[in-house]
């Protein structure tokens, strides 16, 4: 089960990955209380999906970027193995850092993912992303089956967490009510509240997973489709968010 204190760290107390996947639905939700409208929690998402899509656009521009010179100067030719090896080596320090951190490991693995999914599905989709009919867009096709499976893997998780809850619950209670002393009854709630908590956090984390896919697809889908710039950039974008994403997945603390 989640450590408590580095679950509600991450929640609450950490500000280390807010540029990856901003401030969490849930902690929006503890702070704002009953205050805000679906609106208005739709408003903050949209805003939040904004301002991670720039962070990650700019970061990813980086690799876009490498190989190229100031106004009148000649470019540096770079292939794709000496671009990457630059771009990895320039993020290396931050990753290390991130994957030290409460929970780092745990939502480096799940951001890497979700960015190596969307990247790959880009690069192959043939109607929407830079793909060709090559394999008849069985790639990007393959690459949404593999995303909706863990989309409904945690969402089961969360709902078996859910249950877990009430039955722990709903046990507990009888033995309270067959207690034989106000002693004995004192005893068995708090044993009920320590059995529960396991499940309770299981429950928080997997809500908390839908949301960090969810936010990071949509942030993902933003700046891989972004008009303003070229197919060329939104490519390099793609194939830069791709590494970055293998990169996470494999960071070790």
């Amino acid at each position: 089960f989640i450590n408590p204190s580095a679950f509600f760290s991450m929640l609450f107390g950490s500000d280390a990955f807010e540029g990856y996947i901003g401030r969490l639905k849930l902690a929006t939700l503890a702070q704002a209380g009953t205050d805000l409208t679906s609106d208005e929690i739709d408003l903050l998402q949209r805003r939040r999906e904004a301002r991670l899509a720039i962070k990650l656009a700019a970061m990813l521009d980086v690799y876009a970027d490498l190989g190229s010179a100031p106004s009148g100067a000649e470019p540096r030719a770079m292939d794709d193995k000496a671009r990457a090896e630059a771009f990895l080596s320039t993020l290396k320090p931050m990753v290390d850092t991130l994957a030290d951190k409460s929970f780092g490991l745990v939502l480096l693995k799940k951001i890497g993912w979700m960015y190596e999914k969307e990247a790959e599905k880009f690069l192959n989709d043939p109607v929407a992303g830079a793909g060709t009919w090559l394999d008849l867009g069985l790639r990007s096709t393959g690459v949404s089956m593999q995303q909706r499976t863990s989309t409904l893997q945690t969402k089961f998780a969360a709902l078996k967490a859910g249950v877990n809850v009430f039955t722990t619950v709903q046990s507990s209670e009888n033995d309270v009510a067959n207690a034989k002393s106000e002693e004995e009854a004192a005893e068995l709630r708090a044993k009920q509240q320590k059995d529960i908590l396991p499940h309770v956090l299981d429950a928080l984390w997997n809500a908390s997973a839908l949301d960090i896919d969810s936010t990071t697809r949509h942030v993902c889908n933003k700046l891989l489709h972004d008009t303003s710039v070229s197919m060329a950039r939104r490519v390099l974008r793609g194939k830069g968010l791709y590494l970055l994403g293998k990169m996470f997945q494999e960071a070790t603390s």
